[in-house]
Protein backbone atom coordinates (compact mmCIF):
# COMPACT_ATOMS: atom_id res chain seq x y z
CA UNK A 1 0.00 0.00 0.00
CA UNK A 2 1.36 3.43 -0.97
CA UNK A 3 2.10 6.07 1.54
CA UNK A 4 -0.54 9.24 1.25
CA UNK A 5 1.33 11.86 -0.10
CA UNK A 6 -0.50 14.36 1.39
CA UNK A 7 -4.29 15.80 0.46
CA UNK A 8 -5.18 17.50 -2.79
CA UNK A 9 -8.63 18.95 -2.97
CA UNK A 10 -10.29 19.47 -6.01
CA UNK A 11 -10.30 23.79 -7.31
CA UNK A 12 -13.60 22.81 -9.69
CA UNK A 13 -15.42 21.47 -6.61
CA UNK A 14 -14.95 24.86 -4.52
CA UNK A 15 -15.60 27.03 -7.61
CA UNK A 16 -18.60 24.83 -8.88
CA UNK A 17 -20.27 22.36 -7.45
CA UNK A 18 -19.86 23.29 -3.60
CA UNK A 19 -22.57 24.57 -1.81
CA UNK A 20 -22.54 28.62 -1.64
CA UNK A 21 -24.05 28.48 1.54
CA UNK A 22 -20.55 27.42 3.02
CA UNK A 23 -18.57 30.46 4.42
CA UNK A 24 -15.26 29.59 2.99
CA UNK A 25 -17.02 28.77 -0.34
CA UNK A 26 -18.91 31.87 -0.51
CA UNK A 27 -16.03 34.47 0.39
CA UNK A 28 -13.49 32.53 -2.34
CA UNK A 29 -15.96 33.10 -5.22
CA UNK A 30 -16.83 36.99 -4.16
CA UNK A 31 -12.96 37.02 -4.19
CA UNK A 32 -12.81 35.93 -7.61
CA UNK A 33 -15.05 37.90 -8.95
CA UNK A 34 -13.35 40.46 -7.92
CA UNK A 35 -10.27 40.09 -9.66
CA UNK A 36 -12.11 39.94 -12.79
CA UNK A 37 -13.28 44.50 -12.12
CA UNK A 38 -9.52 46.11 -13.93
CA UNK A 39 -9.98 43.49 -17.04
CA UNK A 40 -13.27 44.17 -17.04
CA UNK A 41 -12.54 47.95 -16.80
CA UNK A 42 -9.78 47.64 -19.69
CA UNK A 43 -12.39 45.36 -22.17
CA UNK A 44 -15.27 48.21 -22.20
CA UNK A 45 -12.50 51.18 -22.12
CA UNK A 46 -13.79 52.38 -18.74
CA UNK A 47 -16.84 53.18 -20.19
CA UNK A 48 -18.80 52.07 -17.09
CA UNK A 49 -21.97 54.99 -17.72
CA UNK A 50 -22.71 52.20 -20.62
CA UNK A 51 -22.58 49.07 -19.50
CA UNK A 52 -24.75 46.56 -17.98
CA UNK A 53 -23.28 43.91 -16.06
CA UNK A 54 -24.91 40.92 -15.68
CA UNK A 55 -24.32 37.03 -14.91
CA UNK A 56 -25.18 33.83 -15.96
CA UNK A 57 -27.09 32.02 -13.41
CA UNK A 58 -27.10 30.35 -11.20
CA UNK A 59 -23.52 29.45 -9.83
CA UNK A 60 -21.55 32.41 -10.97
CA UNK A 61 -23.86 34.70 -9.03
CA UNK A 62 -21.84 34.80 -5.91
CA UNK A 63 -18.66 35.63 -8.23
CA UNK A 64 -20.72 38.35 -9.76
CA UNK A 65 -21.41 40.18 -6.14
CA UNK A 66 -17.74 39.73 -5.73
CA UNK A 67 -17.56 41.79 -9.22
CA UNK A 68 -20.02 44.65 -7.79
CA UNK A 69 -17.49 45.02 -4.63
CA UNK A 70 -15.02 45.62 -6.82
CA UNK A 71 -16.82 47.92 -9.10
CA UNK A 72 -18.31 49.84 -5.57
CA UNK A 73 -14.52 50.70 -4.78
CA UNK A 74 -13.07 51.74 -7.99
CA UNK A 75 -16.46 53.95 -8.26
CA UNK A 76 -15.70 54.93 -4.86
CA UNK A 77 -12.02 56.22 -5.54
CA UNK A 78 -13.42 58.07 -8.62
CA UNK A 79 -15.46 60.04 -6.85
CA UNK A 80 -13.04 60.94 -4.00
CA UNK A 81 -10.61 62.01 -6.64
CA UNK A 82 -12.99 64.24 -8.56
CA UNK A 83 -14.04 65.91 -5.66
CA UNK A 84 -10.58 66.35 -4.23
CA UNK A 85 -9.88 68.04 -7.57
CA UNK A 86 -12.34 70.65 -7.86
CA UNK A 87 -10.97 73.77 -7.20
CA UNK A 88 -14.00 75.25 -5.46
CA UNK A 89 -16.71 74.00 -2.67
CA UNK A 90 -18.93 71.84 -5.15
CA UNK A 91 -22.60 72.82 -5.16
CA UNK A 92 -25.13 70.54 -4.50
CA UNK A 93 -26.33 69.44 -8.05
CA UNK A 94 -22.09 68.65 -8.50
CA UNK A 95 -22.26 66.48 -5.78
CA UNK A 96 -25.31 64.45 -7.00
CA UNK A 97 -23.53 64.60 -10.27
CA UNK A 98 -20.88 62.83 -8.97
CA UNK A 99 -22.15 60.98 -6.77
CA UNK A 100 -24.61 59.09 -8.49
CA UNK A 101 -22.09 57.32 -11.02
CA UNK A 102 -23.31 53.64 -10.05
CA UNK A 103 -22.96 49.79 -11.47
CA UNK A 104 -25.58 49.50 -13.75
CA UNK A 105 -26.33 45.70 -12.54
CA UNK A 106 -29.15 43.70 -14.00
CA UNK A 107 -30.18 40.09 -14.55
CA UNK A 108 -29.75 40.28 -17.89
CA UNK A 109 -29.88 35.92 -18.37
CA UNK A 110 -32.61 33.90 -16.59
CA UNK A 111 -32.56 29.91 -15.69
CA UNK A 112 -35.75 28.37 -15.51
CA UNK A 113 -34.95 25.36 -14.17
CA UNK A 114 -32.12 23.93 -11.86
CA UNK A 115 -29.66 22.00 -14.40
CA UNK A 116 -26.48 21.93 -14.88
CA UNK A 117 -26.28 21.85 -18.53
CA UNK A 118 -22.67 21.10 -18.48
CA UNK A 119 -23.03 17.32 -16.93
CA UNK A 120 -25.59 16.75 -19.71
CA UNK A 121 -25.12 13.75 -22.44
CA UNK A 122 -24.42 15.33 -25.82
CA UNK A 123 -27.93 16.52 -28.28
CA UNK A 124 -29.40 16.63 -24.53
CA UNK A 125 -26.98 19.10 -23.72
CA UNK A 126 -27.61 21.42 -26.57
CA UNK A 127 -31.70 20.88 -26.72
CA UNK A 128 -31.47 21.92 -23.04
CA UNK A 129 -29.42 24.82 -23.18
CA UNK A 130 -31.84 26.40 -25.60
CA UNK A 131 -34.93 25.61 -23.06
CA UNK A 132 -33.50 26.16 -20.07
CA UNK A 133 -32.13 30.02 -20.17
CA UNK A 134 -33.97 33.50 -21.35
CA UNK A 135 -32.98 36.99 -21.27
CA UNK A 136 -34.76 39.77 -20.10
CA UNK A 137 -35.59 42.50 -22.43
CA UNK A 138 -35.87 46.66 -22.06
CA UNK A 139 -33.08 46.31 -19.43
CA UNK A 140 -30.33 47.35 -22.28
CA UNK A 141 -30.49 50.31 -24.45
CA UNK A 142 -29.96 48.31 -28.12
CA UNK A 143 -27.08 49.81 -30.04
CA UNK A 144 -25.61 52.13 -27.17
CA UNK A 145 -24.90 49.74 -24.22
CA UNK A 146 -21.89 47.43 -23.73
CA UNK A 147 -23.07 44.27 -22.03
CA UNK A 148 -20.51 42.48 -19.45
CA UNK A 149 -21.65 38.83 -18.63
CA UNK A 150 -20.18 37.01 -15.51
CA UNK A 151 -19.36 33.00 -15.71
CA UNK A 152 -17.63 30.49 -13.25
CA UNK A 153 -16.53 28.15 -16.20
CA UNK A 154 -16.48 27.21 -19.74
CA UNK A 155 -16.25 23.46 -20.16
CA UNK A 156 -17.39 22.42 -24.02
CA UNK A 157 -18.95 26.11 -25.02
CA UNK A 158 -21.31 24.52 -26.02
CA UNK A 159 -23.73 26.01 -23.66
CA UNK A 160 -22.30 29.62 -23.29
CA UNK A 161 -22.59 29.78 -27.50
CA UNK A 162 -26.08 28.90 -26.67
CA UNK A 163 -26.39 31.51 -23.82
CA UNK A 164 -24.69 34.37 -25.93
CA UNK A 165 -27.06 33.90 -28.66
CA UNK A 166 -29.97 34.69 -26.62
CA UNK A 167 -27.81 37.81 -25.18
CA UNK A 168 -27.58 39.02 -28.45
CA UNK A 169 -31.20 39.50 -28.64
CA UNK A 170 -31.19 41.96 -25.72
CA UNK A 171 -29.15 44.38 -28.21
CA UNK A 172 -26.22 45.26 -26.93
CA UNK A 173 -23.36 46.45 -28.49
CA UNK A 174 -20.62 44.75 -27.72
CA UNK A 175 -20.92 41.21 -25.05
CA UNK A 176 -17.50 41.00 -22.64
CA UNK A 177 -17.10 37.74 -21.19
CA UNK A 178 -15.54 37.06 -18.20
CA UNK A 179 -15.01 33.57 -16.57
CA UNK A 180 -14.20 33.20 -12.34
CA UNK A 181 -11.72 30.09 -13.09
CA UNK A 182 -9.25 29.53 -15.70
CA UNK A 183 -9.67 27.54 -18.97
CA UNK A 184 -10.73 24.12 -18.84
CA UNK A 185 -7.92 21.83 -20.97
CA UNK A 186 -7.83 18.31 -19.50
CA UNK A 187 -10.09 15.76 -18.03
CA UNK A 188 -9.98 14.85 -14.42
CA UNK A 189 -9.62 11.34 -13.10
CA UNK A 190 -11.11 12.00 -9.78
CA UNK A 191 -15.14 12.63 -9.79
CA UNK A 192 -15.52 15.52 -12.35
CA UNK A 193 -17.44 13.78 -14.77
CA UNK A 194 -15.62 14.85 -18.33
CA UNK A 195 -15.21 12.46 -20.45
CA UNK A 196 -12.40 13.15 -22.90
CA UNK A 197 -9.96 16.25 -23.15
CA UNK A 198 -10.96 16.54 -27.16
CA UNK A 199 -14.25 17.57 -25.77
CA UNK A 200 -12.93 20.76 -23.88
CA UNK A 201 -13.03 23.05 -26.01
CA UNK A 202 -10.15 25.14 -23.90
CA UNK A 203 -7.87 22.37 -25.04
CA UNK A 204 -8.26 22.98 -28.17
CA UNK A 205 -8.55 26.55 -28.96
CA UNK A 206 -7.02 30.14 -27.97
CA UNK A 207 -8.86 32.30 -25.19
CA UNK A 208 -9.59 34.47 -28.54
CA UNK A 209 -10.66 31.42 -30.80
CA UNK A 210 -13.14 30.60 -28.43
CA UNK A 211 -14.30 34.20 -28.48
CA UNK A 212 -14.94 33.89 -31.92
CA UNK A 213 -16.94 30.48 -31.68
CA UNK A 214 -19.53 31.43 -28.67
CA UNK A 215 -19.73 34.99 -30.18
CA UNK A 216 -18.58 37.45 -27.56
CA UNK A 217 -16.36 40.42 -28.48
CA UNK A 218 -13.78 39.41 -25.41
CA UNK A 219 -13.23 36.89 -23.15
CA UNK A 220 -11.10 36.51 -20.06
CA UNK A 221 -10.39 34.09 -17.56
CA UNK A 222 -8.39 33.76 -14.11
CA UNK A 223 -5.08 32.19 -13.65
CA UNK A 224 -4.75 28.69 -12.15
CA UNK A 225 -2.07 30.37 -9.37
CA UNK A 226 -5.32 33.28 -8.37
CA UNK A 227 -7.74 30.38 -7.94
CA UNK A 228 -5.20 28.18 -5.39
CA UNK A 229 -3.94 30.89 -3.99
CA UNK A 230 -7.54 32.26 -2.74
CA UNK A 231 -8.54 28.68 -1.40
CA UNK A 232 -5.34 28.28 0.73
CA UNK A 233 -7.35 29.15 4.11
CA UNK A 234 -8.89 25.55 3.65
CA UNK A 235 -5.76 23.85 5.17
CA UNK A 236 -5.11 21.37 2.44
CA UNK A 237 -3.21 21.14 -0.58
CA UNK A 238 -5.39 21.31 -4.39
CA UNK A 239 -5.74 19.40 -7.88
CA UNK A 240 -6.14 21.78 -10.36
CA UNK A 241 -5.28 19.06 -12.97
CA UNK A 242 -8.19 20.15 -15.19
CA UNK A 243 -6.66 23.17 -14.96
CA UNK A 244 -3.40 22.60 -15.75
CA UNK A 245 -2.83 18.85 -17.13
CA UNK A 246 -0.55 17.78 -14.01
CA UNK A 247 -2.43 16.12 -11.13
CA UNK A 248 -1.21 15.01 -7.76
CA UNK A 249 -0.31 11.40 -8.23
CA UNK A 250 0.80 10.14 -11.74
CA UNK A 251 -2.14 9.50 -14.32
CA UNK A 252 -1.50 6.08 -16.85
CA UNK A 253 -1.89 7.80 -19.96
CA UNK A 254 -2.65 4.58 -21.85
CA UNK A 255 -5.88 3.59 -19.55
CA UNK A 256 -9.02 4.81 -19.90
CA UNK A 257 -10.28 7.76 -17.76
CA UNK A 258 -13.64 5.25 -16.80
CA UNK A 259 -11.22 2.96 -15.52
CA UNK A 260 -10.82 5.18 -12.19
CA UNK A 261 -15.01 4.89 -11.86
CA UNK A 262 -15.19 1.52 -11.74
CA UNK A 263 -18.18 0.41 -9.49
CA UNK A 264 -17.77 -1.55 -6.09
CA UNK A 265 -19.23 -4.57 -7.53
CA UNK A 266 -16.45 -4.54 -11.23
Amino acid sequence: IMEQKGDSACSFERIYFSRGSDKDIYQERKQLGEQLTQPILKAVDYDVDHTVFSYIPNTAEVAYYGMLSGFKKYLNESKIEQIANLDHIPSKEELYDILGDFVRSEKIAWKDIKLRTFITEGNSRNDLASHVYDVTYGSIEPNVDNLVIIDDSIVRGTTSAKVVKLLRHAGATEIHMRISSPPFISECFFGTDIDSKENLIANKHSVEEIAKIIGVDSLGFLSTDSVVKIAENAGCGFCSGCFTGKYPIDVPKDIPKDKFEMKFEE
